[in-house]
């Protein structure tokens, strides 16, 4: 386990945050919900919740500022491997994927996903500590959820396919480096891109 870091190009260090929403869940007829009042469950506690909650599921490269969601509602939501198979490979309508050199994965993700860090080394991937600095995911949750308010009262298939449009268009946000946009960041800087096994993570 590594204590720092820093990221040298793209796809060099690849931050993960899996986290309870605290104000969407899904309705019995499969509409997206939301709850003004804050929603305080924590990700091992929503296999014991009778509420459908929504779990969001986030991948950033910390180089670029890229990243890749998905969205769950319990008790059907899938596992962290599961998600990073489907982040890491390649996706019709996103050009971000490939492993990373290091990979953050916070200690409550850890404890509900087991397997994953030994998982993950077995791709080659070292392990970094999450450090109260590095946390980018959050402000990604941030993004995710502001952004639902347009879906609510609808089914929450569009809630993902609309997940899928601010992750495309996010990368495409001017970033700090040369008036590049991120996704030209991430594209003209990644080094050679190493793919996870086909199927990996899907019987985690």
């Amino acid at each position: 386990m590594i204590n720092s870091y820093r990221s040298d190009h793209p796809n060099h260090v690849h931050q993960l945050t899996v986290a309870v929403s605290k104000h969407y869940y899904a309705s019995k007829d499969g509409a997206l919900k939301y709850q003004k009042k804050p929603m305080e469950i924590s990700l091992s506690e929503t296999r014991a919740s009778a509420r459908r909650h929504m779990v969001i599921y986030s991948l950033r490269d910390h180089c670029s500022g890229v990243f890749y969601s998905e969205i769950a509602f319990c008790p059907s939501v899938p596992t962290a491997q599961d998600f990073l198979g489907r982040a890491w490979g390649r996706k019709a309508d996103y050009l971000f994927h490939g492993l990373p050199v290091l990979l953050t994965i916070p200690r409550t993700v850890q404890a509900v996903f087991p397997s994953l860090a030994s998982d993950a080394e077995m791709l080659g991937i070292k392990l970094v500590d999450v450090t109260s600095g590095f946390q980018g995911g959050i402000r990604d949750l941030r993004t995710i959820e502001d952004s639902l308010v347009l879906s609510i009262n609808k089914p929450i298939a569009e809630a993902q396919d609309w997940i899928n449009y601010i992750c495309v268009s996010h990368a495409k946000d001017a970033s700090r480096v040369h008036g590049k946009t991120k996704i030209e960041l991430w594209q003209q800087g990644v080094p050679a891109i190493r793919l996870p096994a086909v199927g990996w993570g899907s019987e985690a």
